[in-house]
């Protein structure tokens, strides 16, 4: 055990120094280079190809993490939403007859198997051949339906389980079934994904941060995140963010985010060029409001119950 304590400490300095200096080079430069293809494409072709998009189908969720990278669980009670299916199916329809291809999407929450149409929602996701790979991102607290497994057992190629695995959190295992849901995968020929339980890194609490538009930039290249995510307004329509904590802002109305530079609104009128622009910005006023860079160099354990 104190050999163990040792390695997990040399490893954590590790990771706060070296390593994440490594690390986000690598994230750094696989950000910029797909951005400068996306250009590139457009310019070319005039079409858009999409990288990846996260989707809340739901902010309903069975945990409420302390660090939740996405802050869901600071959205009040009243301003709670679970996507239904004709909403799902006309925002996602709205943006794929503006790009071409769009490489990954991860349908999440929240917890995702709480959206009673999650069944629909996926096989819908999973029948469009413009999007290549879809994984379905669940904390295993909720078993699979049936009919959510005859969904993905319908595209075994294109669609992935991925199991958030939180079981280095000793007060959560009760309430854990990632072996039954591993074996339902296996049994019916679906992929799952459940890496090791790491640590988390914590999240701070929203501080607006004085930063120029040079300084936030630099800030917003040296994250390098490719989390573009898809977030549910209170209008009923719903909105592509930098990140899916940049959409909880918006929904906690923090901050001073611009339509078409901030975000894009998956409307009928949605445009190709907004798309570009959006993927092209690096001066999104979420990023001030933002500490993740600091706290990635540390380390909680993960899951931890507000």
């Amino acid at each position: 055990m104190f050999v163990k304590q040792i390695i997990n400490s040399l490893y954590t300095n590790l990771k706060g120094g070296i390593l994440f200096k490594i690390s986000h080079s690598f994230i750094y430069w696989a950000h910029h280079l797909s951005r400068m293809q996306m250009k590139f494409l457009y310019t070319l072709t005039a079409n858009i190809y999409m990288l990846y998009l996260e989707i809340v189908t739901t902010t309903r969720c069975t945990l409420k993490c302390k660090h939740c990278i996405g802050d869901i669980p600071e959205i009040k009670a009243n301003e709670q939403y679970s996507m239904s299916f004709e909403e799902y199916k006309n925002y996602l329809d709205n943006l794929l007859k503006n790009i071409k291809r769009l490489r990954l999407v991860r349908i999440l929450g929240g917890e995702p198997l709480l959206n009673k149409d999650i069944d629909k929602i996926i096989e819908y996701t999973l029948k469009q051949t413009k999007i290549k790979q879809v994984y379905l991102v669940t904390n295993a607290t909720v078993m699979l339906s049936d009919s959510v497994v005859s969904a993905l057992k319908k595209y075994p190629k294109k669609s992935t389980v991925d199991i958030s695995n939180y079981s280095a959190n000793k007060d959560l295992l009760s309430r854990l079934k990632i072996k039954e849901i591993v074996e339902i995968c296996n049994r019916n020929n679906i992929t799952v994904n459940c890496p090791e339980s790491y640590l988390w890194n914590p999240v701070s609490p929203v501080k607006y941060h004085e930063r120029n538009t040079e300084e936030n930039r630099r800030y917003y290249r040296n994250c390098a995140s490719l989390c573009v995510g898809m977030h549910k307004l209170p209008d009923g329509s719903a909105a592509v963010f930098p990140c899916l904590r940049a959409g909880t802002l918006l929904l906690r109305k923090i901050g001073n985010q611009i339509e078409k530079k901030d975000y894009f609104i998956l409307n009928n009128n949605l445009q190709k060029e907004e798309i570009l622009n959006f993927h092209l910005n690096e001066d999104f006023d979420a990023c001030r409001y933002c500490n993740f860079l600091k706290d990635k160099r540390k380390q909680v354990i993960p899951a931890i119950q507000k």
